[in-house]
């Protein structure tokens, strides 16, 4: 099962948007992709970890469940409250704030995967490739640059709170 997901074929969302397949989920079964997998499974993915996060993962599925108690009896997008659930413990998890806290990332992440989500005729038949006919390579560059432009600023803001004992812990 492993080498069936490690084993993915080439696409150029993991070209621009993922590094040129260099990390876990894009990367090709080999010596890196099981380094990778051994960090994961050792430090970020460990059992006490994922038990580190609890607190916050039961408060916020307590937010949900005061949301749906409030709007008893009323019909309730739960899509939308569900996205944004998981968006929040993901957010909160990886980075250690709300998404919504970071002015446009959540339009920007939206707008990536939306992107990295359709289907690139190039992927399928190559000779395509070369000529960009939707214009999907030239859009993954562009998102390339704002992404790497955030991943940036979270780092430099959990350096400079490093020395903080009591700032929360997250995964960065």
């Amino acid at each position: 099962m492993i080498l069936f997901f490690s084993s993915r074929p080439y696409s150029e969302v993991s070209q621009y948007i993922f590094y040129d397949q260099r990390n876990l989920v894009s990367s090709k079964y080999g010596p890196y992709w099981r380094n990778m997998s051994k960090l994961c499974t050792l430090q970020l993915l460990s059992n006490a970890k994922i038990h580190s996060f609890q607190s916050m993962r039961k408060q916020e599925l307590e937010i949900l469940v005061d949301f749906l108690k409030q709007h008893r009896g009323i019909v309730v997008d739960l899509t939308d409250k569900i996205s944004s659930l998981s968006a929040n413990m993901f957010c909160l998890i990886i980075f250690g704030k709300y998404m919504d806290e970071d002015l446009g990332i959540n339009e920007f992440v939206k707008e990536t995967m939306c992107t990295a989500a359709r289907p690139k005729l190039g992927d399928y038949i190559p000779f395509f490739g070369v000529f960009d006919l939707q214009g999907l390579s030239r859009r993954m560059k562009e998102l390339a640059k704002p992404l790497d432009e955030f991943l940036e600023r979270v780092i430099d803001e959990h350096l400079h709170k490093f020395s903080d004992k009591n700032q929360a812990k997250d995964i960065v």
